[in-house]
């Protein structure tokens, strides 16, 4: 497994990538690498390196790896490529491109946001400013509209997923600007705007994994994309020859792929998460359509 330029103790997207293919390593009893990339190069020598050495599958996480991919997977024919949040048009045969529906997700946490702030200004904090990411915003800003009071919304953007500075400025934008509540999608520089949350005393939501670990009291929830989870089970699928190459595979809310971390929040009660469960089901059952562009 590699990454695009990204950090494993990012506590969100390649963190939960790994755990999965741990858990795989000890489920199916096989040998699992991973590999950081610290800059673009290295995205290209890692996945040259683990098709080189033989290894019969090799996950790329994240949208930049795909144009490597594309280089690399025709190549070696014979060995299965699994991609994250790439867009292939069309997909090589031995490509399997996986997403989510992260607008899903980010719609009730929008909802959850508004019904929550005091001061009726929420912001979304975005890592760089991506169509996958612009999928998120999407669905916060339409989740934020479900609310039944008024709430102005802003949106900044870290230009980094790694960079902690870069997340602590565009959180610190977002609180002059009146924002009580964020909503981040920033990777690693997430981290950083969890602890400008904390420091001036507003309350964040994460995302990916469960983030309340890393500021109890002030993270107050996590949009969960459970990578973990499809890392878990394509690669046994995979190996096993049950998923092959050039198609697409959708994870979402109806398989639980996609869902929000439990919810610690003083005005949290039973007829928000009954509204909230309501919304879930809606999506699910296409009443509810959530745009994935702004």
């Amino acid at each position: 497994m590699t990454s695009g330029v990204s950090r494993l103790d990012d506590a969100a997207f390649l963190f939960s990538a790994w755990t999965g293919l741990r858990a795989a390593d000890d489920r199916l009893d096989i040998k699992t690498s991973i590999l950081e990339s610290t800059v673009e190069e290295d995205v290209l020598n890692n996945i040259r390196y683990f098709a080189y050495d033989g290894y019969d599958c090799i996950w790329a996480i994240g949208y930049n790896t795909q144009a490597v991919v594309e280089e690399v997977a025709p190549k070696f024919p014979n060995i299965p490529f699994i991609v994250v949040d790439g867009n292939f048009d069309p997909i090589p045969g031995n490509v399997v491109s996986v997403g989510f529906a992260e607008h899903h997700g980010a719609y009730l946490v929008g909802y959850l946001a508004a019904t929550l702030s005091e001061a009726g200004h929420v912001g979304f904090l975005g890592g760089e400013e991506i169509d996958l990411i612009k999928r998120f915003e999407a669905g916060f800003l339409a989740g934020t509209r479900c609310c039944s009071g008024a709430i102005d919304v802003s949106c900044e953007y870290a230009g980094s997923f790694v960079s902690y500075a870069a997340g602590r400025e565009a959180a610190d934008r977002l609180i002059e600007l009146g924002c009580d509540i964020i909503f981040h999608a920033a990777g690693s520089a997430g981290k950083g705007a969890i602890r400008t949350a904390k420091q001036r005393g507003i309350y964040i939501i994460g995302v990916d994994t469960d983030q309340r670990f890393l500021a109890p009291g002030t993270v107050i929830t996590s949009m969960l994309k459970r990578l973990d989870r499809a890392v878990d089970r394509l690669t046994e699928e995979v190996l096993e020859g049950r998923v092959t190459g050039g198609g697409h595979i959708a994870f979402s809310l109806a398989d639980n792929a996609i869902a929000l971390a439990d919810i610690e929040h003083p005005k949290v009660n039973d007829d928000v998460l009954e509204i909230m469960g309501s919304l879930r089901q809606k999506i699910i059952d296409g009443e509810i359509t959530v745009p994935e562009t702004v």
